[in-house]
């Protein structure tokens, strides 16, 4: 895929890879027509803007998770508490499935 993407050349590859053939030029040429694919897709470069962007919404992200786990954490807590309230008190505190408001 290197290759095909421009970022290796033949010689590149067959130095890096140890490539030991009689013809490794040869070799890696007819590898390329046989699985080369028909139509290759190249994305351009992102942008200073794109790539600032990309950034942002990670940080937001990272953001976003703090929060989530902050609040499982505080859920987790209230049920505990419950939980000692309703053994301790020996009352029913979380309301029942099926019973109206």
């Amino acid at each position: 895929m290197e290759i095909y993407c421009g970022r290796l050349t033949i010689q590149k590859a067959i130095e890096e890879f140890e490539f030991e053939h009689k013809r490794p030029n040869k070799a890696i040429i007819d590898w390329k027509k046989l699985y080369e694919p028909t139509v290759l897709l190249t994305l351009p470069q992102m942008t200073e803007k794109e790539r600032e962007k990309v950034a942002a919404l990670e940080k937001h992200i990272k953001q976003i998770e703090k929060q989530l786990e902050a609040a499982q954490m505080k859920a987790t807590v209230l049920d505990m508490m419950i939980d000692i309230a309703e053994s301790k008190l020996k009352i029913s505190i979380r309301k029942k499935s099926g019973t109206k408001q």
